[in-house]
């Protein structure tokens, strides 16, 4: 909290989530998942590695348009999934919801609310996260997002994760 008062209402998370994806089309970086909350944010990215040329300037016109209008990820896929999982399942333990899902300002609750002129960031940024052990999925692949890809990651979020998650904090001592 900021002074003891909450910082994001509903309007300001909506704006938040706009520039997030705005400056995650000019930076180059990848929003694998992230979640809002009232008084603070997760976001997991996934930075590329560093250009051996700068850009040219039709290279930095593109990025800059992205305002207005062989990559690397965290370790392994068990750690991108518990991450994602991690900072997917914040509005569940701080009690806000009980099905993340049911969260719209995450990337698993913009996901499942996708439709097909929204959510296709954060259904590829999950798919990436989930699937980073088996290669580097490329954008087409947020289309395998219904099928097995969504169930593996619930059943992670659901059934797996809170265990998974719960185990990983008490070996490091964290509350």
């Amino acid at each position: 909290m900021v002074d003891q008062r909450f910082a994001f209402g509903t309007d300001d998370k909506e704006q938040f989530r706009i520039y997030m994806r705005m400056m995650e089309n000019f930076s180059g970086c990848r929003v694998l998942a992230y979640c809002l909350m009232c008084n603070h944010f997760h976001i997991l990215l996934e930075v590329p590695p560093k250009r051996r040329q700068p850009l040219t300037d039709k290279q930095l016109l593109k990025r800059l348009s992205g305002l207005y209008s062989k990559v690397f990820v965290v370790e392994d896929g068990v750690a991108s999934r518990t991450m994602a999982a991690y900072i997917d399942l914040n509005p569940v333990r701080a009690g806000m919801v009980s099905d993340p899902a049911d969260y719209r300002w995450s990337s698993y609750g913009e996901a499942m609310g996708a439709t097909e002129t929204s959510g296709s960031k954060a259904k590829a940024g999950l798919v990436r996260a989930i699937l980073a052990d088996q290669g580097v999925p490329s954008p087409a692949d947020a289309r395998r997002w219904p099928g097995k890809v969504s169930k593996h990651y619930r059943m992670l979020l659901l059934e797996e994760g809170e265990e998974q998650l719960d185990a990983i904090i008490n070996a490091r001592g964290e509350h």
